[in-house]
């Protein structure tokens, strides 16, 4: 994982957005859970968009990551303001199949935890 000023030369995100989101995620998820940016706000030619964030969580509980999720966009939407917010959770210890957009989020996306 890159430091953020390092990652705010690759995302369309301000430092304090980035910075907020970051906090909001270690506050809501485990230590060990790892989150990514991807879609259009790592694409530097394109304008405006929703903040597309993939996530893989050691969370084994489906209403316990429900409820992280929640608490995350609340504090999240606390500090930067309503804005469209899309999430993918991978709870890595469900038995569920792998989705596409799993790889697609990992390999196109920027690593911020």
């Amino acid at each position: 994982m890159a430091n953020i000023n390092e990652i705010l030369d690759l995302v369309r995100l301000d430092k304090f957005q980035l910075e907020s989101i970051v906090s909001a995620f270690t506050k809501s998820f485990l230590a060990d859970d790892k989150l990514w940016l991807f879609g259009s706000r790592v694409n530097l030619n394109e304008r405006g968009g929703d903040i597309d964030l993939y996530l893989e969580t050691y969370i084994e509980n489906v209403d316990t990551a429900y409820q992280a999720e929640n608490k995350f966009l609340q504090l999240v939407w606390a500090d930067i303001g309503d804005q469209k917010i899309d999430i993918i959770i991978n709870m890595l210890k469900s038995k569920d199949k792998s989705l596409a957009i799993y790889d697609t989020a990992r390999n196109e996306g920027i690593r911020l935890v």
